[in-house]
């Protein structure tokens, strides 16, 4: 009977490796595959969010990107008509990381643009943050931004997300986070 037992327990034993064998390996393999594909795609994404905020508007992303973006560092300098400074900068949101692309007048006292290349909000709450409209009321907007307060007009307040307060927060000390690393980079080049 102890046998029996004994048996039973190893059968178990080997049962669960042999299954999770079965299904790990694909999944190993599958990864390691499309890691580059997955790569690839969060790149061009970036570089679609660093077009969208810089006020460039184009079909075939990459050869914009090459054509009149140039990377500083952590800077970005938009080679174009009217051109424009910007740096990608992060911050806590209610569930994760915001990662926006954030673009100013030269003298950064002035947003130009941004768009997000990473957040994890809550969908149809704070993951509107994304959409168009919320993004558009940026520009042109003069730093420091803050939440617009009610019957308070301002060039510089913009409209939360309707029930987002944390990620509207988040998003307004991104932009103010931004525009001190903008301002510093052009007193240190002064200097």
């Amino acid at each position: 009977m102890k046998k029996k037992k004994v048996y039973e327990y190893l059968y178990t034993m080997f049962f669960m490796i042999l299954i999770s064998l079965v299904f790990v390996f694909p999944l190993c393999f599958l990864y390691n595959k499309t890691a580059p594909l997955i790569k690839a795609g969060q790149a061009s994404a970036q570089k679609k969010a660093i077009l969208y905020a810089a006020g460039i508007y184009s079909a075939d992303i990459n050869a914009a990107y090459r054509q009149l973006i140039r990377e500083n560092g952590v800077f970005f300098h938009a080679e174009k008509e009217n051109p424009v400074l910007g740096i990608i900068a992060s911050g806590p949101g209610l569930w994760g990381e915001i990662t926006a692309a954030v673009f100013f007048s030269p003298d950064g006292g002035m947003i130009t643009g941004i768009d997000f290349i990473s957040q994890n909000e809550t969908p149809g709450l704070g993951a509107r943050i994304a959409e168009t409209r919320f993004k558009e009321q940026f520009r042109g907007k003069k730093i420091p931004v803050r939440i617009k307060k009610e019957n308070s007009p301002s060039e510089n307040s913009f409209d939360a997300v309707t029930g987002a307060s944390i990620s509207s927060a988040a998003v307004m000390n991104i932009i103010n986070s931004a525009a001190e690393k903008i301002s510093s980079r052009g007193k240190n080049s002064e200097k």
